[in-house]
């Protein structure tokens, strides 16, 4: 019974070293090539936002004046926007707020999105770099 314990263990021992060889370095080089992918498109967002025409969103709730709003958003900028909000129960024509081309408002979901990705590359490249992915604990520690 011991024996076929130890057998069981040889082989996996053996699967887990195929698996460092084989298929590591080439899963890590489709996911640095995703992850690249992935950033040239978010490049591509976070261009200057005075290059880039935009996108107009129409802002409005249906029956009711309560909200309104067009907001003009180029890549992870809202470069221009102007709400008016109406309570009914205020004697004021409401409250206005404005966005100005010259000071654009950043998506931060985008900007993290970015940031996060450019960590992964860099973790990716530093680890081809050194091929400290051959290590085991070092897979299990990124993976």
């Amino acid at each position: 019974m011991s024996n076929v314990k130890v057998d069981s263990v040889q082989v996996l021992r053996g699967e887990y070293e195929w698996l460092l060889a084989e298929e590591v370095p080439s899963m890590t080089k489709q996911l640095k090539s995703f992850i690249q992918a992935c950033l040239q498109k978010v490049n591509i967002l976070s261009s200057p936002a005075h290059t880039i025409k935009g996108n107009n969103f129409l802002l409005s709730l249906p029956n009711s004046d309560a909200v309104k709003g067009l907001i003009n958003v180029a890549g992870d900028s809202v470069i221009k926007a102007e709400l008016k909000f109406k309570f009914p129960k205020y004697a004021s024509n409401g409250i206005g707020t404005f966005i100005f081309e010259q000071c654009p408002w950043k998506l931060q979901q985008l900007q993290d999105t970015s940031n996060h990705l450019k960590m992964a590359f860099e973790e990716l490249k530093e680890q081809e770099y050194n091929s400290s992915l051959l290590e085991k604990q070092r897979v299990n520690q990124v993976l």
